[in-house]
């Protein structure tokens, strides 16, 4: 009998043809071994689900269980993912695009990481990222490139500052998803950011496993990283997102400033949207905007890390005296 806790993966596809497989393989190569498969494709124009419902005849004897979910109609990332949540029976989920790949001990690091944190109540497990361009051989960066904080708090506001979680390196808990009620379908292309702060105001914050287990692709058309889906679509998520609950939490969280430079940003893109053009004013904004905004970002997570650093060599000195005190 398998006692451990069975682990659905889903991968969400689109147009997804050129890396559908690596990904496939990636999942098949996962040295964990209660594993379902749910692939979810919304309704790819190209041969995706060909290439799926071909390499699952041959190699989807593997796992647990496997589920390919179609539509007749394409309905955007968050709908994809809401539809994958819905068919997952695992304790624990993994969502993966169509052109990221997954490490082979992924989900066997996350499952040990979790029981040896028996004592908390652990649902969201962020790990480090290889992001990599095209080929997974052209490394750009490790991800995170800063100090992920363990508070709650300190994670909200990085989050509404923008950034702060890479969504490819995310596991999330079945149950607790459920119990949030899912992805916000008010915003149907945009489903991670409006995900993370459900999550992290209702009490539940990410866990960092720094071990490499997920590989994110940057490539033109990839929609994991919104490089290919028209503007007039993501913006309005975006704007509605930022508007309705970013903004508001801003301003609550005193994030003055960052609320200022990211109204005025999206304000250049919904205008950008509504004419289809950006004039050189707009462009000058935005990039000083840009600049200010990882200047402030920085100065933040540097602030973080001299606290963070203080109160550890704080402890250390303590232990210490506590130490000699009972030595003498």
């Amino acid at each position: 009998m398998n006692t451990l806790p069975l682990v659905s993966i889903g991968v969400i596809t689109y147009n997804s043809s050129e890396f559908v497989v690596e990904t496939l393989e990636s999942v098949y190569k996962q040295d964990y071994p209660n594993i379902e498969l749910i692939v979810s494709d919304d309704c790819s124009s190209d041969d995706t689900l060909e290439k799926v419902q071909q390499w699952i005849s041959e190699f989807g004897h593997k796992f647990t269980k496997v589920e390919v979910l179609t539509t007749g109609k394409n309905t955007g990332i968050t709908a994809n993912c809401s539809r994958t949540l819905q068919q997952t029976s695992g304790e624990w989920i993994k969502f993966i695009a169509g052109d990221d790949i997954l490490y082979p001990h992924a989900i066997s690091s996350v499952i040990s990481f979790v029981r040896r944190k028996k004592k908390e109540d652990v649902a969201l497990v962020v790990s480090s990222v290889r992001v990599f361009e095209g080929h997974p051989d052209n490394l750009l960066y490790i991800w995170p490139t800063f100090k992920i904080s363990d508070d709650i708090h300190e994670q909200l506001k990085r989050e509404l500052i923008g950034g702060y979680i890479k969504s490819p390196g995310v596991f999330m808990k079945r149950a607790a998803m459920l119990k949030l009620g899912g992805f916000n379908p008010r915003y149907p292309m945009l489903e991670d950011d409006p995900m993370w702060i459900k999550c992290l105001t209702n009490g539940y914050k990410f866990y960092f496993n720094n071990e490499v287990l997920v590989g994110y692709r940057i490539h033109p058309n990839a929609t994991s990283n919104g490089s290919c889906i028209p503007k007039k679509h993501f913006f309005p998520s975006l704007y509605a997102f930022k508007k309705e609950i970013a903004f508001p939490l801003m301003k609550k969280e005193r994030l003055y400033f960052n609320y200022i430079v990211q109204h005025i940003e999206c304000k250049i893109y919904n205008r950008l949207v509504e004419t289809g053009k950006i004039n050189r004013l707009d462009k000058l904004q935005l990039k000083i905007l840009h600049h200010l905004d990882i200047f402030f970002l920085s100065i933040g997570c540097i602030s973080y890390n001299y606290v963070a650093l203080k109160k550890t060599t704080n402890t250390t000195e303590d232990d210490m005296m506590m130490g000699q005190a009972i030595h003498l």
